[in-house]
């Protein structure tokens, strides 16, 4: 329901339950009032004697006709700033009867009467009620159509065309049904009622009356309550005057003319006042919006797809020190710091031709560069929207210099507490540990005893210190994973043999589900054994004397789950939703019975996630909790593809250890790794060797990464070898570079994930196969696209081209081995390319057509083959494009089928 609004002058409010109800009170006592008045003049006007003229009737038709088109052409203009299906039919409704009226006023002149089979006296009173019947079956159908509209979840379902066809169709028919069909009589002098015929709108005219006033919208709409007022005048103006008329042109015949120009006026006046309060509502809301965003504390800069600066607030031009005045126009890159500047440009085209989003709706933190020439960092958040057929970018940007000083001084306490704390606690430790050992000689029951409560309490503190810290890493992304391949088995005894003492002391049996599963996968030994240390003492420290905690290793789709199931009182269902949170305590109290800080599960959740995992849990209560974490089995023992045997791949990296394991798992995989330490080497072995890809880890422990893609980008010769970067953490990532002059495979960030590293080399092998056949595929449906690029990509490279407008520039730019074809495409037939591929193509190639309809005979005939996608299997689709492309040579024994081998 729509709030009541005061529309009044000068600006509007919403109105209280008390205004609303008085205001609906005084248009209740409107209608009333008018309706009194109208039958008043009824009664006084049957006494006049009053006798008009076919001239003056013939100008008062020629008015309302007038009234008609000005009401039906501003509803419509209504309807399309604002969809309403009332407006609809009243704009089509009235631009009908706009030419019924100027019909009836020409049919009714002396001028044309002897072109009609109908005399005057039928012609006259039957064309009025032919308008009068159209216009109140119409305002009739605009309130059914809103009261569809309010109860139907399908909002504005009526189509505007059927309801301006069906207007046209019945306007036209009355002007045939009058200008070919005799009339009968209008007139019946016998009955009260002289003209009968004029009950038939006077019926719908009642039922639109009904209708809206059970809607009550009249209540608080502007339209709707003058539209009411415009119906009321219809309705008496109809079922009572006219009906009464006894001879063309009396007094109740002139009268019923005049009511219908006033009920034409009232809705008239009810648009314009209505589009008044509306002009004055958006001007407001354009006042206020201008308002919030020149008052905004955030600087807020509005560009074009060209990058050029549309608008700034005062908050973003005093932020990069400019004047208003001097930042609109100018390109963006004015206010972005080199080497970014540079690139700026080819972001927005990479998005423009891609459409992949890479700040896009995305907050970053990035540079900004001062009017002074000083370099600030800053948060930017990008948004999309589309003014005036161009798409535009409005970005939101905050000084975050002041975060990042409170940032360095909260490193440089973190790592005071780590140094002035941890160091003599860890001290205090060991003395303790050694006289609780002997050290210092024996001691007494009472002292031993007070000495055990110390070294108990200092552990408690050294593992709330480590806790803290380890949670700062983490959030701060300094948290160091050094990965490598491990049996995790070994790894789970491990951690099981450690939290033996634990377990002992408080009587609980830690056992392992036997056989452990056996698989490899990529962690950090330190860092897994946290994760477990976490699970096992919260299992041991949760579960009652004398139970016992179970520890399970599976393996299933592809994963390693590790479970650790205790006997405890399960977790409390409020509790479970905030159970991986900083802090979190099922029992926060003074007086828990179990200590801890609350970051174990925190800890461990952001370990095992770092290193690909997911993490979660199953309880019951009064029965125990089921922990456990899931890892990625790393694949061992699988044949290189044959297209990367021997493949010879560069690989950047400056630690010693890391490049060793990056030589193994690349050799492992078949490829000829070269391992180099510097960039200077990197660059002079580029340009001598050729390398079918490079790999750059990217870190911050030296600066050979960076300093070899700022040569790269300098020479710009050495662009033709793919890169794939590795990075320790996303704020590492520079996305400048992707859609530079750099062939940028992707960025792979945190441990060494081998099946990503794998994929992201095949694609990498992809670009710089020599030999490997082209296809051009002409398919909108991007799924088939991405069947067929899956099913071929052993076998040939896939281009996909979604368009005719693509592929015939495609064809023209570029050479391809074979051409797969849809017919059916948004933009025209698929048939139209083959005269391209016959005369505008260098080497005319085979084209296949897969297509979702039976091709006609002679199609087929010009074709090298015609397949229908229903019904071709993947092994027959394969076994055409191998024919085609003619690569006998490959042969594999199972190609990977997206869709299991089905028909498509």
């Amino acid at each position: 329901m729509n709030a009541p609004w005061d529309t009044s002058l000068g600006g509007t409010r919403m109105l209280t339950d008390s205004e609303e109800s008085r205001k609906a009170d005084r248009r209740k006592g409107t209608y009333i009032i008018l309706a009194v008045l109208l039958l008043l003049a009824l009664v006084g006007l049957r006494e006049v004697d009053w006798k008009g003229s076919g001239e003056l009737h013939t100008l008062m038709e020629v008015a309302a006709t007038l009234l008609a088109a000005i009401i039906g052409v501003m509803a419509l203009v209504r309807y399309y700033t604002w969809k309403n299906n009332t407006l609809l039919f009243v704009g089509a409704g009235f631009l009908g009867t706009a030419f019924l009226d100027g019909y009836h006023a020409i049919v009714t002149s002396s001028f044309f009467a002897d072109n009609f089979p109908s005399g005057l006296a039928s012609l006259i009173p039957w064309s009025w009620v032919a308008s009068r019947w159209f216009l109140s079956v119409l305002l009739f159908l605009s309130w059914l159509a809103s009261h569809l509209e309010q109860n139907s979840p399908r909002k504005n379902a009526i189509s505007e065309t059927k309801v301006y066809w069906s207007v046209a169709i019945l306007t036209l028919a009355s002007f045939y049904f009058f200008a070919f069909v005799p009339l009968p009589p209008a007139y019946y002098p016998d009955l009260f009622f002289h003209r009968p015929e004029e009950f038939v709108p006077a019926f719908f005219f009642l039922a639109a009356l009904a209708g809206y006033l059970h809607k009550g919208a009249w209540k608080r709409d502007t339209v709707e309550h003058w539209l009411v007022l415009s119906l009321i005048v219809g309705l008496i103006g109809q079922a009572a005057f006219m009906s009464l008329s006894g001879t063309l042109f009396d007094t109740m015949f002139d009268a019923a003319h005049l009511l219908k120009k006033l009920s034409y006026v009232l809705v008239l006046a009810g648009l314009m006042i209505s589009m008044y309060y509306m002009f004055g509502r958006l001007e407001d809301s354009e006042s206020h919006l201008r308002a919030l965003v020149a008052n905004m504390v955030d600087g807020v800069i509005t560009i074009d797809d060209a990058g050029t600066i549309k608008n700034v607030n005062p908050a973003a031009a005093q932020l990069f020190g400019h004047a208003e005045a001097e930042l609109v126009g100018q390109n963006v890159k004015i206010l972005v710091p080199e080497p970014h500047a540079k690139a700026h440009d080819g972001y927005i085209d990479n998005y423009k031709r891609t459409g992949v989003r890479k700040i896009i709706g995305i907050g970053r933190e990035v540079e900004g560069l001062r009017k002074d020439g000083t370099v600030f960092p800053m948060d930017l958040a990008v948004g999309e929207f589309t003014y005036a057929g161009r798409r535009h970018f409005i970005g939101t940007v905050r000084d975050i210099t002041e975060r990042k000083e409170i940032d360095r001084m909260k490193t440089e306490f973190i790592s005071t507490v780590s140094h002035e704390l941890r160091s003599p606690l860890t001290s205090i430790g060991g003395s303790l540990g050694l006289l609780i050992g002997g050290v210092g000689g024996g001691l007494e029951d009472k002292a031993r005893s007070l000495i055990e409560i110390a070294k108990n309490n200092t552990d408690r503190l050294v593992r709330l210190i480590n806790d803290i810290l380890d949670m700062e890493k983490i959030a701060a992304g300094k948290m160091k994973f050094e990965t490598a391949p491990h049996q995790i088995s070994d790894l789970v005894s491990q951690a099981v043999e450690s939290c033996a003492s634990l377990a002992t002391g408080r009587k609980i049996n830690v056992l392992q589900d036997a056989p452990l599963a056996a698989g490899w996968a990529l962690v950090g030994a330190d860092r897994f054994a946290q994760v477990m240390a976490n699970l096992l003492s919260n299992a041991i420290k949760f579960s009652p004397e004398g139970a016992e905690v179970r520890v399970r290793l599976t393996a299933r789709d592809g994963e390693l789950r590790v479970t650790a199931a205790d006997q405890g009182p399960g977790i409390p269902a409020e509790f479970q939703s905030r159970i991986f949170e900083k802090f979190a305590q099922a029992d926060g109290s003074d007086t828990r019975s179990q200590g801890g800080t609350g970051l174990g599960l925190s800890i461990s959740q952001a370990i095992v996630e770092h290193m690909g995992g997911k993490i979660g849990f199953e309880t019951e209560i009064g029965k125990g909790t089921d922990f456990h974490f899931s890892l990625p089995l790393l694949r061992t023992g699988e044949s290189a593809a044959k297209s990367q045997a021997g493949a010879p791949v560069q690989v950047l990296e400056s630690r010693l250890d890391t490049g060793r394991y990056l030589e193994m798992l690349l050799a492992k995989d078949g490829y000829a790794p070269e391992i180099v330490s510097s960039a200077e080497t990197a660059r002079q072995l580029l340009a001598e060797g050729d390398y079918r890809a490079m790999i750059v880890d990217i870190h911050p422990a030296d600066g050979e990464g960076r300093s070899l893609l700022r040569g790269l980008t300098d020479q710009g010769t050495l662009n033709a070898c793919p890169l794939i970067f590795l990075a320790a953490d996303y704020d590492q990532r520079d996305q400048t570079l992707n859609g530079s002059v750099l062939s940028v495979i992707d960025w792979l960030v945190g441990p060494v994930d081998e099946a990503a590293l794998d994929a992201a080399l095949k694609r990498a092998l992809a670009m710089t196969q020599k030999d490997n056949p082209r296809i051009l595929h002409v398919e909108d449906d991007a799924d088939i696209l991405s069947v067929v690029q899956v099913m071929l990509q052993d076998v040939a490279e896939v281009i996909g081209a979604p368009t005719l407008a693509e592929a015939r520039r495609r064809l023209k730019a570029e050479r391809f081995n074979l051409m797969i074809l849809d017919i059916a495409l948004p933009d025209g037939s698929g048939l139209d390319l083959l005269e391209t591929v016959d005369s505008e193509t260098d080497n005319p190639m085979p084209v296949l057509i897969l297509s979702a309809s039976e091709p006609d005979r002679n199609l087929a005939d010009q074709v090298a083959a015609a397949l229908v996608k229903s019904r071709t299997s993947n092994e027959e689709l394969l076994a055409n494009i191998r024919k085609m492309i003619d690569r006998p040579d490959q042969h594999p024994d199972q190609l990977a089928a997206a869709d299991g081998g089905e028909n498509r």
